[in-house]
This record gives structure tokens, sequence and C-alpha cells, in this order.
């Protein structure tokens, strides 16, 4: 199973400011809690406890059937 994890407010901490942060991760995992366990092993600045705490990102199960589609694509632009 595949798993999309991306903040629920990337406009608050600890998401902000940008620099040095990831803001989705795509995870193979049984589980959710493996997902977000995985995920949390690969934080950048914004922290591991980010990726463990449902109150500060979502993680979506992806299903496997469908369209073809692009999974993640994460684009910035600086803060003014």
């Amino acid at each position: 199973m595949f798993y999309k994890l991306t903040p629920i407010n990337d406009l608050a901490k600890p998401f902000v400011p940008y620099n040095g942060k990831c803001f989705c991760q795509i995870v193979r995992a049984r589980t959710e809690k493996q997902a977000r366990q995985a995920a949390s092993e690969q934080a950048q600045g914004e922290g591991s406890k980010a990726w463990l705490d449902k109150k500060i990102t979502r993680c979506e199960k992806l299903s496997s059937s469908g369209e073809a589609v692009v999974l993640c694509q994460d684009k910035r632009d600086p803060l003014e």
C-alpha cells in the first residue's frame, strides 16, 4: 500500500519558513502507523514529530487503480 503524507497547513509551524523542509512524502507501508514512522525517519527541517502527529500532517491511502496521474509534485515560490 502507498500513502501520501502532507502538511495540513503548510503555512504554519513547523513548515515555515520553507527553507530545508519536506512538504510531501510518498511511502510504501502496510499501515498508516508504519507510513508515518517511515516518513518521520526521513524528516528534514520540519522535524520527525511533524510526520507522526495527525494534527500537523495528513496521511492519505493511495489507490493503485485508475488512470495515469502524477502522484507528487511540490513546487514552492519564495515567501515575499
